[in-house]
């Protein structure tokens, strides 16, 4: 038997991995599986406190559209411009769809 295993790895003829290189294989392809569940709950926690925060800070804006005070925003050249009825509508469209798929 011995001379049959010489003859094949010397003619170049691949031999089998020992078993006990299995339970190794399996236990790192667990770990990467491991590792990628973690790095998905990772950023499904962190899409999840985005969406929170957007969510809050759309309610608020809606608040702040619903309590009919003059709004103002900063033009591209710097100045100070008040929203019309069109523009704030507008706004509170913009506000209504993100609380429509961040606030769940």
């Amino acid at each position: 038997m011995a001379a049959s295993g010489a003859s094949a790895a010397a003619s170049g003829a691949p031999l089998l991995a020992p078993r006990g290189s299995e339970p190794e294989l399996d236990a790192k392809r667990r770990k990467a599986e491991q590792d990628e569940a973690t790095k998905k709950m990772a950023e499904d926690a962190r899409l999840a406190g985005v969406r929170a925060e957007n969510c809050t800070r759309a309610k608020a804006q809606m608040r702040t559209l619903d309590s009919g005070i003059r709004m103002t925003r900063t033009s591209e050249k710097g100045e100070r411009e008040f929203l019309d009825d069109t523009a704030r509508a507008a706004e509170a469209q913009r506000a209504r769809a993100v609380i429509a798929s961040d606030c769940r």
